[in-house]
């Protein structure tokens, strides 16, 4: 299977003629060295965009946590929109970006990670999922934190986009980020700390 990444308004993963779109941050990010061997963390819920009602939860860790380079790149997701009742589950963990940041509204660094793979949705095998977290501030969550979360679904039938809004353009809401919960960045990226 031929993958091919492009980065210029949006991120574009095409997989096995299927594409997913993250949204890009080009005017406030630039990658990392890479490969990044640092992992990401988190969990909680937003209200997720474009339909801004309900409730989504999350829960995931990817990246890089063992060993020095090359370890073993590893991760999970769990995803449930509330909405319409899906539960996305990750079932691999099969690429992973790092990029940085800069929150202009909060004047700080943020760090940006990207993670794709297989899941199954409600159980049912064949989907893939592309993620893009960004880890900006401690606790994640507004007023302190402008976090952010969004998650694109391929498969049969299926072709979602929700995003939780927040870094790197969190000026006004609904763009401030999860409700509650937090994302965090672990370890340095090849020895240079992304924040």
């Amino acid at each position: 299977m031929k993958r091919m990444i492009i980065r210029r308004a949006g991120l574009l993963l095409l997989l096995a003629g299927g594409a997913v779109w993250l949204l890009g941050h080009d005017s406030q990010a630039h990658p990392v060295p890479s490969p990044c061997y640092d992992f990401v963390t988190g969990g909680g819920w937003f209200t997720p965009t474009p339909l801004g009602i309900g409730k989504a939860n999350f829960g995931f860790n990817a990246g890089y946590k063992n060993g020095e380079p090359p370890p073993p790149l590893m991760g999970e997701l769990n995803y449930i929109d509330h909405n319409n009742g899906m539960h996305v589950h990750s079932t691999s963990v099969d690429a992973y970006y790092g990029f940085n940041c800069f929150d202009a509204c909060a004047g700080k660094d943020c760090a940006d990670r990207q993670f794709f793979g297989d899941a199954t949705v409600n159980g049912v095998p064949g989907y893939r999922y592309g993620v893009e977290v960004i880890d900006d501030g401690e606790p994640g969550n507004v007023p302190k934190g402008h976090d952010r979360f969004i998650i694109n679904v391929t498969g049969p039938d299926i072709s979602y986009h929700a995003d939780s809004g927040g870094a790197p353009n969190a000026c006004t809401p609904p763009s401030d980020g999860i409700d509650g919960g937090n994302i965090q960045i672990h370890k340095p990226c090849n020895g240079v700390n992304p924040k």
